[in-house]
């Protein structure tokens, strides 16, 4: 698990929040500027929508506009984009929106500088981008859901490759 020096009560948004190299690493974070928001308000939005939108078969990362065009989803997808659309403005502050970056240039810092870090960065938020690589997989959809109590979904079976239920003819019945 990306998260073992984390304890599981943590959760994974406060490991990735103390692991920027981690976040940057699975795609599954970017900085953004919303000094009116909390960290954890934005985590708990993000989840929210993205929660949404997998109830509606959507895409979470917002790469494809839902296809079903539900309150909830245009609700989630304009959140999201709002959200997404403050990355631009911590670029323009820190010259990065990479928590990968931000993360190594913390670490670079003296003593000093790192006690004012927070003058620079009092409302820089990491918002949650719908995905989290492991392996090469995304695993953001299932922590999602279980997260939420809800099941994962069942594939899909062609209906050519169902299988057929078996016939069972009638006993024969005997006279009386």
């Amino acid at each position: 698990m990306p998260w073992n020096h984390c304890p599981p009560s943590r959760g994974i948004r406060s490991h990735l929040a103390q692991h920027l190299d981690v976040a940057a690493r699975q795609r599954s974070t970017v900085l953004a500027w919303l000094p009116e928001m909390s960290q954890a308000a934005v985590f708990m939005l993000t989840r929210s929508a993205h929660l949404a939108l997998l109830d509606g078969d959507a895409d979470p990362t917002l790469e494809v506009p839902p296809a079903r065009a539900t309150d909830a989803a245009v609700a989630a997808w304009r959140a999201l984009s709002a959200l997404l659309g403050r990355e631009e403005q911590a670029r323009a502050r820190l010259e990065t929106s990479d928590p990968g970056v931000l993360g190594a240039a913390l670490l670079a810092l003296t003593p000093g500088a790192y006690r004012g870090r927070a003058n620079l960065l009092g409302g820089i938020r990491l918002v949650p981008t719908g995905r989290m690589m492991v392996g090469g997989r995304d695993v953001y959809p299932g922590l999602l859901r279980a997260w939420a109590g809800r099941p994962e979904p069942r594939p899909a079976v062609p209906v050519s490759s169902a299988p057929l239920p078996a016939l069972h003819p009638a006993a024969p019945r005997r006279a009386a």
